[in-house]
């Protein structure tokens, strides 16, 4: 008795068939692992050719990086993007390309980003010029060894919509002057410098006389291009270190970090002379305004920089009720300024409750009957 493939078989005519059965089924099962073999390497080419084409129809830079920071594969994104051959990429140290590489790829670094998203960081073309990019690392293995995938994205168009949407934020869209937020923002940054340094800051705010007239007259076309060409002779008289803001409509202010109040006064009554020039918005059309100028200086009239703003608003309009058109602020017109509120606000609750009665009382004349 034998044993074929495990099986067994007794000494006559279907031993001998067995044994060709069993010789069989080992060959089949060999071709079967061969051809499943094959198979599996068809499939790994086929993923592999699948995946370099996806990276170099990448719009973005890929990079892989061995452990020393050689390049060791560069997609066309890359060779475009930093200006370099391919050839001349593979075996590169990636600081040449990002030097900030090996800060963002240490674990000790406060700049690590392995598997944090991307980093915004600086890019060097091979012309040596810099440029703005986020960078996204990721670690993986092949093999034994650890490999650092960087993919690359240059910045400069995202950066450039940054800071066009950051000026519109901080901007006037009419003028292209600083507006309110921009003000404020300066504003508290003078005060707290005067504040360390024992200085001053001057603040200015500008109404115009008779504008509304030239809108209601004219239409706000005219007085858009009269506002434009105000812009620019408000800030001629001033230091490139100094502030011109536009408010809101005809309303502007003017900041001058470290001006003592002399220079505060000269520089309002330059701005009124400025803008009491004709202005010829059209070819056929001159148009003239005038302008009223409230003062406050810090740390004199007040001691934060919203109560400074505050200060100059008051002197302002007591400069649009009085014949002085330049008016430094005073307590006095502040606690008038008060007085009008709470009157106005207890008039208007006296309205709410009814506490107010309408009484209408003739007048005759007795000699007449009238």
């Amino acid at each position: 008795m034998k044993l074929v493939h495990g099986m067994r078989t007794m000494g006559f005519a279907g031993g001998s068939l067995l044994a060709r059965y069993a010789s069989q089924m080992r060959a089949l099962q060999t071709q079967a692992r061969a051809d499943f073999s094959d198979l599996q390497g068809l499939e790994i080419k086929r993923l592999d050719l699948l995946m370099r084409r996806i990276v170099e129809a990448n719009f973005d830079a890929i990079l892989i990086i061995d452990h020393s920071g050689a390049i060791g594969m560069a997609n066309a994104a890359a060779t475009s993007m930093f200006g370099y051959d391919g050839a001349v990429l593979k075996g590169m140290r990636a600081e040449r390309l990002v030097p900030g590489y090996q800060s963002c790829a240490d674990p000790q670094s406060p700049h690590y980003c392995v598997g944090r998203g991307h980093r915004a960081t600086l890019g060097v073309r091979a012309d040596g010029a810099g440029f703005p990019i986020d960078l996204c690392l990721s670690e993986t293995r092949f093999g034994d060894e650890v490999l650092m995938i960087a993919i690359v994205r240059d910045a400069t168009e995202l950066r450039k919509r940054e800071r066009q949407l950051e000026h519109q934020a901080l901007h006037d869209a009419l003028t292209g002057l600083p507006n309110r937020a921009l003000l404020a923002d300066r504003l508290a940054h003078a005060v707290q410098a005067a504040r360390r340094n024992d200085g001053n800051v001057a603040l200015l705010m500008l109404d115009l006389d008779g504008f509304k007239e030239v809108n209601d007259t004219l239409g706000h076309h005219i007085g858009d291009m009269l506002l434009g060409e105000l812009a620019k002779r408000l800030v001629e008289p001033v230091r490139e270190g100094d502030t011109v803001a536009r408010l809101g409509g005809d309303e502007f202010a003017v900041l001058l970090p470290g001006a003592e109040h002399q220079r505060a006064v000269q520089i309002a009554k330059r701005l009124r002379d400025a803008i009491m020039q004709p202005f010829a918005v059209a070819d056929d059309l001159r148009l003239e305004v005038g302008a009223s100028v409230g003062i406050a200086m810090f740390p004199l009239h007040a001691q934060e920089s919203g109560k400074l703003m505050q200060c100059a608003d008051v002197a302002m309009y007591a400069a649009k009720a009085g014949p002085a058109k330049v008016v430094s602020y005073d307590a006095a017109y502040d606690s008038s300024n008060i007085r009008q509120l709470t009157l106005a606000g207890e008039l208007r609750r006296a309205i709410q409750d009814a506490q107010i009665d309408l009484e209408f009382q003739p007048k005759l004349n007795l000699q007449h009957g009238t």
